[in-house]
């Protein structure tokens, strides 16, 4: 899933503008919240992928580069969403902040993040004005060369 062609064909579109809340309720805007500089967001947009999006984080933060997890719960039921975010904030633990909660423009999201498959977490790499230079949707493999790669050429 998401080969050379669907990281080359994402590039450009805009994958971290808006507003988001952090899983301990704070309300940031994005790119904002990653202080003007290049970024690593993984996507989730059911709660299979929020177990990749976990996988992800830690593979890339081994390698030393910062991630932010983002859920899409606009989906979800406006009556369970405070009951999922609980769960997810007891799950990221000393890491909430690290994580960003959207509740609206899921279509857009999906569209803008070229989402196919609601069970693959979606990585991105995000310059310093949120548009998107990289892009792999499934499951976490090794993929931190990759990520350090971009990185590095978005310095």
């Amino acid at each position: 899933m998401g080969g050379p062609a669907a990281e080359r064909d994402a590039a450009g579109a805009d994958a971290a503008g808006g507003e988001a809340e952090t899983l301990t309720g704070r309300r940031v805007s994005r790119p904002g919240s990653f202080g003007g500089q290049p970024a690593v967001v993984v996507w989730s947009f059911s709660r299979e992928a929020g177990e990749g999006v976990k996988a992800w984080m830690a593979g890339i933060e081994k390698e030393g580069v910062q991630a932010w997890g983002a859920a899409m719960l606009d989906s979800a039921p406006r009556l369970i969403r405070p009951l999922i975010r609980s769960g997810m904030r007891e799950q990221a633990g000393g890491q909430a902040e690290r994580w960003r909660r959207l509740c609206r423009g899921e279509k857009e999201w999906r569209a803008a993040l070229g989402v196919t498959d609601d069970r693959a977490p979606v990585a991105v790499v995000v310059d310093g004005q949120g548009r998107m230079a990289w892009r792999r949707a499934g499951r976490f493999d090794g993929g931190a060369a990759a990520v350090r790669q971009q990185m590095k050429e978005l310095k």
